[in-house]
């Protein structure tokens, strides 16, 4: 599953021109490859995919964190309101819980918008990789534009298309893959780290 939807991510980028300059003038101008393909006959899917995952359990491990710290908060402020909490701040602890609570959301938020834009990251470092592969092979075909086989392409010739070429390259030839720009676990910590403590009236 996790796989899946790094190949979805691969095909949805997928209308993009990886290379040349020309124009759409003639099918020998044009080579069609399947960037989908190509990863899972390579392995990358299955890379980009662990690599994703280590990214969610550590950002996972940092929320557990979060909460366990936001607990004790609420655990001292109840301590120094009169331990049960007497009736007449019954209420400042409410608003504290509920400061709370709205932290750890916002906090989660951030970590799985981060989780996405990590998985986004590997998968345009993986087509810059390739790109330089895929400009060679076309380019000994004479085509002047590559594009990227995804499902709204009605029809092509499979004369232009190189996947098979592509897979066969990186496949003796394996690609380094940049790692993604933005350490994945980074932001949510920082964003709790900035101003962890429930606000104190």
């Amino acid at each position: 599953m996790k796989c899946q939807k790094i190949l979805v991510l691969l095909v949805a980028a997928g209308s993009a021109v990886l290379a040349g300059c020309g124009r759409l003038t003639g099918g020998g101008d044009v080579a069609v490859v399947d960037l989908a393909a190509v990863a899972k006959a390579t392995g990358q899917d299955k890379l980009m995919a662990e690599q994703v995952e280590a990214a969610r359990q550590q950002l996972g491990t940092q929320l557990t964190g979060i909460a366990g710290n936001l607990e004790k908060q609420l655990q001292a402020e109840q301590s120094r309101l009169g331990g049960a909490v007497a009736a007449s701040r019954e209420k400042e602890f409410q608003q504290l819980t509920a400061q709370a609570r709205q932290q750890l959301a916002e906090t989660q938020a951030l970590a799985q918008q981060k989780a996405q834009d990590y998985q986004l990251g590997l998968v345009a470092g993986y087509r810059r990789a390739l790109q330089p592969v895929v400009a060679e092979i076309a380019g000994s075909k004479g085509a002047a534009v590559v594009l990227v086989a995804d499902p709204t392409m009605l029809w092509f010739d499979a004369a232009v298309d190189i996947t098979d070429e592509v897979i066969a390259e990186v496949r003796a030839n394996p690609i380094a893959v940049p790692a993604a720009g933005t350490d994945p676990t980074g932001s949510p910590a920082a964003a709790a780290a900035g101003d962890p403590d429930t606000e104190k009236e």
